[in-house]
């Protein structure tokens, strides 16, 4: 990025001023109807890092300020306030409190440094006061440095359009330096837990006729948080046509992230939204920690407005869009496909454990639940299942238990993939959950108690655990065949259930290739240790005793690579178990892309 280095000179002044060594800022502390202006506190930050002693200024109407006054005493870095109170002041005006500051800076004051943040007001009448004084005003300033030695002060601030950072001094000539900061550049000061800061009173200055007065305050109310300050932004643009798909798109998602929202000039000028919510050269700075740049091609002129935020995202269908160069995160898509998109997966989170996109009807059903395990055969199995079955997702389950993960439908269905989503078709005796991602370390526990709950309320008749095992820990006799079943100690007897099979067909009962096991605790209730299957037998060792479903755990010995073979075994496997004349396997679409899902823009496994 450029730099440009200016020097600020002024001819001598002819008033007398304190030259003290150590700078003395006075920082005007501006509110809303008694509530400071976090863009404020960011000044006072700015106004400490100057070294020195810090001094807030408060004004208002008599009913706001001592409020004001009282939180301001507790902010961390002020050592005095000066406060005057006046229904002239109700309404602030840079005809009206400009007097009030030059009577402060008049006569050997005792302030160094001039200090606000940018705001509308202030850049009216900082540079009215700095002009009576014969004085420079710096506005938009990114960081300060004060040398004491020198008495001179080191700015920085951007320059056109955020391109360039110019690099301003300010001389010992200049006594009283006046300077307005960028809010987003200095984190807000805090309040402080120990002494507070002195407070004196000032009587207004009268202004017996104003050239201008305050007519009217329009504010745009919102329940979502206020643009400058807000941690997260969605902005929309032009691409959003009108207000009314402005609104239907944007503040759905807005509301779901708990974001403010913004907007581009141009959908401003179109009339999409509100002047209020404009970011950019001529509207609002920000630097939240997520913006969501959401059909704005990224002209220079928005872009000297947010690119500062942490992280960028753009969704935008033109490719060469100059958002996707400032962008950490973009996605080249039709926003009102993308949007939509996203905001059914928002919808899920803080949901129930299971989310019914479709009437649900799960008693006396036999439930099939393939684990996450070593080279995901179980999931593959459960793959040809659906697709062989002709299944269709009932519900979603809850994904915060688990790692993130997103894609299209394998069935071309409306929404998005999700980590664990239920199956099932009318007619049919057969449900499937597929779980398509690794629960996460710090949730198993949750997870395993929420699934082993649903199980009990869900009203199924049977459950059919599917899990993989490392086929390089097997032993020599379980050479003969790669499946293997696992009845769980405190499951009722599978006799006369959906699960009969398993007590007459050839599948031997797995026993533990490994001696020792890892999880000891697990080992006392008769679980056997499984070589990648460990949420498996998690799961089977967590069955309260009082367990009255018939369960059982189907296994199938696998290598990493390519296991679609194994799959197809694996799945035929559960079908003779339960009876299923699959009359042609059908192989999953994502199959013919990729081995676990297809590409990004697909079904992924974890």
């Amino acid at each position: 990025m450029l730099r440009v280095a200016r020097s600020i000179s002024t001819r001598a002044f002819s008033r007398s001023y304190a030259t003290a060594s150590s700078p003395h800022a006075l920082v005007f502390l501006e509110h809303r109807q008694g509530v400071l202006d976090s863009s404020s506190l960011s000044a006072l930050t700015a106004a400490v890092q100057l070294g020195g002693q810090v001094t807030g200024l408060v004004i208002g109407s008599p009913e706001h300020v001592q409020g004001v006054v009282d939180k301001a005493k507790k902010l961390d870095g002020l050592t005095s306030i000066l406060h005057s109170s006046s229904t002239l002041y109700a309404e602030p005006l840079p005809e009206t409190v400009s007097p009030l500051l030059e009577k402060i800076l008049a006569n050997s004051s005792p302030f160094t440094h001039i200090v606000s943040a940018t705001s509308s007001f202030a850049k009216s009448l900082l540079p009215r006061v700095a002009a009576k004084f014969d004085a420079p005003s710096v506005s938009d300033v990114t960081s300060v440095d004060h040398d004491v030695s020198s008495n001179s002060t080191t700015f920085t601030r951007p320059i056109y359009a955020g391109n360039a950072i110019a690099t301003v001094r300010a001389p010992s000539s200049i006594p009283i330096k006046f300077f307005t900061v960028r809010a987003t550049a200095f984190t807000p000061a805090h309040a402080q837990g120990a002494s507070e800061a002195q407070a004196s009173l000032l009587e207004p200055v009268d202004v017996s006729d104003p050239v201008t007065e305050h007519v009217k305050t329009i504010l745009t109310k919102s329940d979502r948080p206020d643009l400058g300050v807000a941690n997260r932004v969605v902005s929309g643009g032009r691409a959003l046509k009108n207000a009314e798909t402005f609104a239907s798109t944007l503040y759905p998602l807005a509301d779901a992230l708990g974001a403010a929202v913004g907007a581009s000039r141009a959908a401003v000028d179109a009339g999409y939204a509100d002047n209020s919510l404009q970011v950019g050269q001529t509207g609002k700075v920000v630097a939240p920690e997520l913006y969501m740049a959401i059909g704005i091609s990224g002209a220079i002129q928005h872009l000297a407005g947010m690119k500062d935020s942490k992280l960028i995202v753009a969704i935008n269908k033109d490719p060469d869009a100059p958002i996707f160069q400032v962008a950490d995160l973009g996605l080249q898509a039709d926003l009102f496909e993308a949007v939509p998109e996203l905001n059914l997966l928002l919808s899920y989170l803080n949901m129930d454990f299971i989310h019914p996109t479709s009437a649900l009807t799960l008693s006396g059903k036999i439930l099939i639940v393939p684990i996450v395990s070593t080279a995901n055969v179980s999931q593959l199995a459960a793959d040809l299942l659906i697709a062989s079955l002709f299944l269709q997702r009932l519900a979603i389950i809850n994904p915060e238990y688990l790692v993130p993960i997103v894609g299209g439908r394998e069935e071309d269905g409306e929404g998005i993939t999700t980590p664990a989503e239920l199956y099932g078709a009318p007619g049919s005796n057969i449900l499937v959950i597929q779980q398509r991602s690794p629960v996460l370390k710090s949730r198993k526990e949750n997870f395993v108690s929420e699934l082993l709950n649903f199980i009990q309320t869900s009203g199924v008749a049977s459950v059919l655990f599917l899990s993989g095992v490392d086929l390089s820990n097997r032993t020599d006799a379980q050479m003969m065949t790669p499946t293997y079943q696992i009845q769980p100690p405190n499951g009722p007897s599978l006799s006369r259930t959906a699960l009969d099979a398993l007590t007459s067909l050839p599948i031997a009962v797995y026993t533990s290739p490994v001696l020792q096991s890892p999880q000891e605790s697990l080992q006392e209730v008769g679980v056997p240790f499984i070589p990648g299957g460990g949420l498996t037998r998690r799961i089977l060792a967590s069955l309260p005793k009082d367990w009255n479903i018939p369960t059982a755990a189907l296994l199938q010995f696998v290598l990493q690579g390519d296991n679609r073979a194994d799959a197809r075994f694996f799945a035929a496997a559960v079908a003779n178990i339960l009876g299923q004349d699959v009359q042609e396997w059908r192989q999953p679409r994502s199959w013919n892309v990729g081995l676990f899902g297809a590409p990004h823009d697909q079904t992924l496994y974890g």
